[in-house]
This record gives structure tokens, sequence and C-alpha cells, in this order.
């Protein structure tokens, strides 16, 4: 996760000269982390031997300090740098996500929801990337391709099953309307066809703010994608990881190796030990820094 992979690759700045290492590598390392692990990694993170040697010779006020100032670097590097500008091109590219600065729960938000609120959370939810595929579609001639071929199975539908819901003789005049919009009046044309493929996701579209859902599916998208979903996830993850650590838990030497008396935490994740061996001062300064940080989040 990120504080984790940042603690371990500025190597206490100290040591990033003896590692003849500078900026430029712990930013490519941190980016390389954020686009591959998603802030869901708990192995422990390896940091070179000059670094932990270095750390260990630290008293209690200095290791608080230089993981004050190592999270301080690595959030201005991730925060302020050319990372998120190209990354947001190539969200809105490749998934047509865009940052609205609008609110939207993630699935693990929606699961810690009551049964009433995750129901409607999840109707939003399919509501909004049902009307986002309408509105990523870059060529309004290719949709509307494919809204005649949507048509013409309406049409054969509302022949042969006229029955079946949701009504297939509504679904041929919702569409007959989108494809009746001049090709000019694009943004008219996209409601029509968002209205007339929620109907026929048995959804009623009537009183829905279909300009609405649409930014609200490609927030959800860019959220997904985005190195600041994965900052957030991250970020929330360090902080409950933090709470599982035992400092008090105590080691014996078996071989060549310390190993825990307690067996949960010789269980443990290796972001719980790699916490243990940073310490009960600098592990509080990292978390309440990594919340200051998630309170500045959208």
């Amino acid at each position: 996760m990120l504080l984790l992979s940042a603690l371990a690759a500025l190597a206490f700045q100290p040591s990033l000269a003896d590692l003849k290492l500078d900026n430029r590598h712990v930013e490519n390392f941190i980016v390389s982390q954020l686009e591959m692990s998603g802030g869901n990694q708990y192995s422990s993170p390896a940091i070179p031997k000059v670094a932990v040697d270095l750390y260990k010779a630290m008293n209690e006020q200095a290791k608080v300090a230089a993981v004050k100032q190592v999270l301080g670097v690595a959030k201005s590097m991730v925060m302020t740098g050319t990372l998120l500008a190209s990354r947001d091109n190539s969200i809105a590219r490749q998934y047509g996500g865009k940052d609205y600065g609008i609110k939207v729960p993630t699935m693990a938000e929606i699961k810690k929801m009551p049964a009433a609120a995750q129901n409607t959370a999840q109707q939003r939810m399919r509501m909004a990337s049902t009307v986002h595929d309408v509105y990523r579609q870059e060529f309004v001639d290719s949709l509307r391709r494919g809204v005649e071929g949507d048509l013409r199975g309406a049409k054969y539908q509302a022949q042969s099953m006229p029955t079946m819901k949701p009504d297939p003789k509504e679904k041929v005049k919702l569409l007959e309307a989108a494809l009746a919009v001049p090709v000019k009046n694009e943004a008219e044309f996209r409601r029509k066809v968002a209205e007339a493929r929620l109907f026929a996701a048995d959804i009623s579209p009537v009183g829905l703010d279909i300009e609405q859902l649409a930014k609200e599916g490609a927030q959800a998208v860019y959220d997904e994608h985005s190195p600041k979903g994965k900052i957030k996830a991250g970020l929330a993850q360090f902080i409950a990881l933090s709470a599982k650590v035992n400092f008090a838990a105590t080691t014996v030497a078996k071989g060549d190796r310390q190993v825990f008396t307690n067996p949960a935490m010789e269980r443990a994740p290796g972001g719980v030990k790699f916490l243990y061996r940073l310490g009960k001062g600098p592990t509080d300064a990292a978390v309440a820094f990594a919340k200051a940080w998630l309170a500045e989040l959208p």
C-alpha cells in the first residue's frame, strides 16, 4: 500500500545518497505501486539494509521526524506532480471517466449500509453505469447504428413476445423517439438513448436526471481507475492495518531470526510486522498523517 511503499522506497532520506538514489527513483517506485497495487498490498516492503541500520540508530524523536518527512515528500510527489494529470487524460480516453468532484459510494461502502439503503445505492449505481455506457461512446454515428440494432430487436420482441417485461412495444416507442432526434442535436439524442436503455434494463426513466446520472457514472469509473481512488483506499486500509499491531508483543530468537511469542502476531500480514518494527510513535505519526490526508480528499 502507498504509505508502506513510501516509507520503504524513500529509505528514510539520509540513506538515499548512500544508495545512489534520488527523488526520481522514489517517484517512479511510488507511481508503479499506485498503478499496480491499487492500495491493497499487505506484504512487508523491502528496505535496503543500510536504511534499516540508519533507522535503528535513531532515537524515537528522530524516527517520528523521519517518518513525517518521508510521508510529506511522498504526498507531494503523488499529488502535485504530473502523475494525476497524465492519468486523468488516459482514464478519459480509455474508460470515459472524468472527475466531477461528485461523491459516489464504492461497493465496499455500499455493503456497509443498511439493507434498504444498499438496495437504493445499488440501483443508483446500476442506472449511472447504464447511462455512462451511452455517454462514453465517442462517435454518435456508431451509437446511432447500435440504437438501430436495438430497435430491430425490440420490434421482433413486440411481435413474437408481446407479453414480456419490460414491454417491448414501449421499448420500440422510446428507441424510435431517440432515432427521430436530428443528428446535430447530439445531447438530446444521447439523453433519449439513455432513457431507452434504462427502460430496457427494467428501470423507469421518468423523472430521472440523465445528465447527472452520466456524471455519476463517469465519476465512478474515474474513481476506480484514478490514483486518487487508490490513494483513498490505501490510506483507509493503512489506518485499519495499524489497528492490528500489538506493539507490546515480544519476540524470541528462533534459529537465525526473531519470531513473535504471540501466535496472532506471528500469523499477521507482513504490513503489520513492518509497522511493529517501525515502532509505535512513528506508526502513530503515520496514522495521523494518513487521516489528515484522507480528510483532504473529496
